[in-house]
């Protein structure tokens, strides 16, 4: 657990996995802010956090679908979002991975469509 400069991490871990999703015919847009302030954070578990996210919009896309990341600073919480033009994640399927809103490794699923996500994160 360190100092981390996130925009550095996101940048360069979109950039790997983009690389080596090009190949489907995807479209990657990465629309981060130039800086983004330094946390305290798990480096390696942000990261695996952060592939987890862009290969699984790789891997669940259609071919010539869109990836896209954004981050966003706010006062007290940085914002990662990973969007796809996937299927999504069922429903049913839903409800195994949403507890308030979170998707385990604290990354927020919304809006969550599952009966047991009742609050707004």
């Amino acid at each position: 657990r360190g100092r981390v400069r996130p925009i550095d991490l996101l940048q360069d871990a979109f950039d790997n996995v983009a690389q080596s999703g090009r190949g489907r015919g995807l479209e990657f847009i990465a629309d981060l802010p130039r800086e983004i302030g330094a946390i305290n954070v798990d480096k390696d578990m942000l990261r695996i956090a952060i592939n987890n996210l862009l290969t699984n919009a790789i891997k669940y896309n259609r071919e010539g679908g869109k990836v896209v990341m954004e981050a966003e600073e706010t006062l007290d919480a940085i914002e990662i979002r990973v969007s796809d033009t996937g299927l999504g994640i069922s429903e049913q399927d839903q409800a195994k991975i949403c507890v308030n809103n979170k998707v385990m490794a604290s990354v927020c699923l919304w809006p969550c469509r599952s009966s047991s996500c009742t609050t707004e994160p």
